[in-house]
């Protein structure tokens, strides 16, 4: 198994952890690796057709139009608005979540 570049993740996460919570991170992250490994030397050959009887078999409820909800209900549960939009802080680009703009 290849090693775990911790400051590399949690910076593509665009999350900041202490030492603490790097390794605490590595482990868990380590362990769900390894159930990969796992599962991909598991004998999968008779999986497909498991699968595709789940699908025939799983009963889904039919799409059917409903209301939508009142825009100045979804509005008043957000954590910040503009005119009529939800606004939520910009996570391309590079820039931080405080220079960000709606």
């Amino acid at each position: 198994m290849t090693t775990i570049d911790m400051d590399a993740l949690s910076a593509a996460a665009r999350i900041a952890l202490s030492d603490e919570e790097k390794q605490e991170f590595k482990r868990d992250v380590e362990s769900i690796l390894s159930l990969g490994v796992a599962l991909t030397a598991s004998d999968t050959s008779d999986e497909p057709e498991k699968a595709a009887e789940a699908m025939h078999t799983s009963p889904l409820r039919a799409d059917e139009p409903a209301p939508s909800l009142a825009r100045d209900a979804i509005l008043s549960l957000a954590p910040s608005s503009a005119d009529a939009f939800v606004t939520v802080p910009r996570v391309l680009g590079g820039e931080s979540e405080t220079e960000a703009h709606a």
